[in-house]
């Protein structure tokens, strides 16, 4: 709690020292809509695509539909951030409304890399009806302490039936959801879906492997 509130001062004052917002950057965070059963958790990415090499710092909000949740625990900054130090702060702002911040505390520039920036981690409950979240009041900071916004980048999160094997929420069970799990139980950075637990006990492994391919061979 100590080490959040000493960043928040932190990043308030570099905000402060700015003197405001300097303009309007192109259009560079950006994510994609995608499907999720009721019930049933997924993680997804917030993609940079920005080639600038001296952002440090960003904020951002995020809204979302009734019926749908973040797990804050959950979420993270991905490899493409190289300082050690930076984290992601999350915080509510209101109902289904939070505020994502991370910066550099050695001004380490994020990389150049058209990469994911942020993972997500979403849980839609068991009345989700689907509707559109929005990332919005995008703010970023480079090594000058210059600031400027990005524009908002609404995306759609559909409800569909829960099908046993899914991975990806898509409607069908095949080998696509497999190499999903495969690469998951690798340790490899692919995003989690509780869909994956084909066994329900509570745990991704070789198991959940063998039960997706059994599926999958007896359509």
């Amino acid at each position: 709690m100590q080490k959040h509130n000493i960043f928040k001062t932190l990043i308030l004052s570099l905000l402060m020292s700015m003197g405001g917002v300097q303009g309007v950057a192109a259009k560079a965070v950006t994510t994609s809509s995608f499907s999720i059963a009721a019930g049933e958790t997924r993680e997804w990415f917030v993609y940079m695509t920005t080639v600038n090499t001296t952002l440090v710092s960003f904020q951002m909000e995020l809204t979302l539909p009734e019926g749908l949740s973040l797990n804050v625990d959950k979420c993270s900054l991905t490899s493409r951030v190289l300082d050690g130090d930076q984290q992601l702060f999350i915080g509510p702002v209101g109902e289904r409304h939070y505020r994502l911040i991370s910066t550099s505390f050695s001004f380490t520039p994020l990389t150049t890399d058209n990469a994911p920036l942020v993972k997500l981690s979403f849980t839609a409950d068991k009345n989700y009806k689907g509707g559109q979240a929005t990332l919005h009041d995008m703010i970023m900071v480079n090594t000058s302490g210059n600031s400027g916004v990005w524009g908002d980048e609404p995306f759609d999160v559909a409800v569909v039936p829960a099908v046993k094997g899914d991975v990806d929420f898509n409607q069908e069970v095949d080998v696509t959801d497999t190499m999903l799990l495969v690469d998951y139980t690798m340790g490899k950075d692919k995003l989690y879906s509780s869909a994956m637990d084909i066994n329900k006990d509570g745990a991704i492994n070789v198991s959940d492997v063998m039960g997706i391919v059994h599926l999958i061979l007896n359509k």
